[in-house]
């Protein structure tokens, strides 16, 4: 990714550049050989890197850096609890650190104030109030077309409230489509309709490149996660379709009401 931006009253904008590495970046690299890191990175690239890769050669302010996301098995252990980006840090792409890490202490202080006969207790309540949060958006980025798909009776959507309205409210879903008509939260919700053949049919304004639906709902495409509670799935949707009108496919087995 590269990008130009100017904060408040900077005289100039700044640049970033940044790439994926499969293997540790060894830090003892010298100036010149970072330098030469960025720019086999971001070779051939259009748009103005060239000029970002030019002006990168005579900066005089410029700042070298790896970093990298460790998924925490667990944020407790006894009277210790993780917050922020000490145990669940998302990308820094994503611009998610302080929000997570305020609704992080919000969580903690309810469930220690829910257990407060046992604070212990509550260290071990903590982390499922609310380790979906932000999820999808950790795991493709703040920029992904990601669409909710609801195909199950309205009956049964109490079981799952919260499966990921909190997540379109977060803006990492973008667009939320119904078979069942408009949900009972009043969320607004694209009509849907399910073929026999388990075809997906929606319209939407863009083509969507993923799909979460609840567990019990799966579809044919490619799973690019499960969410932490294991009630949700994202899968990544085939934005080539031979049908667009077929966006994407329940699998066989769990068609119907």
């Amino acid at each position: 990714m590269a990008a130009l931006y100017a904060v408040r009253n900077q005289r100039r904008p700044s640049a970033l550049l940044v790439f994926a590495v499969k293997e540790r970046i060894d830090r003892r690299l010298s100036a010149a050989e970072q330098l030469e890191l960025v720019e086999r990175a971001f070779a051939g690239d259009g748009w103005e890197v060239p000029r970002l890769l030019a002006a990168m050669r005579a900066a005089d302010d410029l700042f070298f850096d790896s970093v990298s996301q460790v998924r925490m098995s667990s944020w407790t252990k006894g009277r210790v609890a993780l917050v922020g980006d000490a145990g669940y840090a998302p990308s820094f792409l994503s611009g998610q650190g302080s929000s997570l890490a305020v609704v992080g202490a919000y969580q903690l202080a309810a469930a220690l104030a829910a257990g407060e006969s046992h604070a212990v207790d509550s260290m071990s309540f903590y982390p499922g109030q609310w380790r979906d949060f932000g999820w999808i958006d950790r795991t493709v980025g703040p920029d992904a077309r990601v669409v909710a798909l609801w195909a199950t009776p309205q009956s049964h959507y109490l079981g799952v409230e919260g499966l990921w309205s909190d997540e379109f409210y977060n803006r990492s879903v973008r667009d939320v489509a119904s078979a069942r008509g408009p949900l009972p939260d009043g969320m607004p919700a694209e009509a849907m309709k399910i073929r026999a053949n388990g075809c997906l049919e929606a319209e939407f304004p863009w083509t969507p490149q993923y799909a979460v639906v609840e567990a019990g709902r799966p579809l044919t495409a490619p799973v690019a996660r499960v969410s932490p509670s294991k009630r949700a799935t994202l899968y990544r949707l085939d934005v080539r379709a031979s049908d667009p009108r077929c966006f994407a496919r329940l699998k066989s087995g769990s068609v119907g009401p």
